[in-house]
């Protein structure tokens, strides 16, 4: 793609310079110069034509790539989600909820001790 836009640019390069030399060694008449745009417009039509193919072609193949990459891409991500859920099921299961219930006795048997262990001498606070 870019020896091709290398190539285009030369050749424009190239159109141009020959444009200029043939209006400089030929008489410089409206008509002439007139006739020689008419030459470079086309010429940068025929330009513009190849570029547009080009991309138009780039682009069908960037459409066919994503068609192949894209499903298997998806298929991964989806058995990586199912795995990760599996995972916090079981980390919930296995390891938050015990834990979960040892703080919460903890919790509660600090708040027993706790009373038990307060004494009310009758001061009103």
């Amino acid at each position: 793609m870019k020896k091709a836009l290398i190539g285009a640019a030369v050749a424009l390069v190239l159109v141009v310079a020959a444009l200029i030399a043939i209006w400089l060694f030929v008489e410089p008449t409206l008509a002439g110069l007139r006739d020689i745009m008419v030459v470079a417009v086309g010429f940068t039509m025929f330009l513009l034509f190849l570029t547009l193919t080009m991309v138009g072609l780039a682009l069908i193949g960037l459409i066919g790539l994503l068609r192949e990459k894209v499903p298997p891409l998806l298929d991964k991500a989806n058995s990586t989600a199912e795995s990760v859920r599996g995972t916090t099921g079981f980390v919930s299961e296995r390891v938050a909820s015990p834990f979960i219930k040892a703080s919460a006795a903890a919790a509660g048997a600090r708040a027993a001790v706790q009373t038990i262990v307060r004494r009310d001498n009758g001061d009103k606070r």
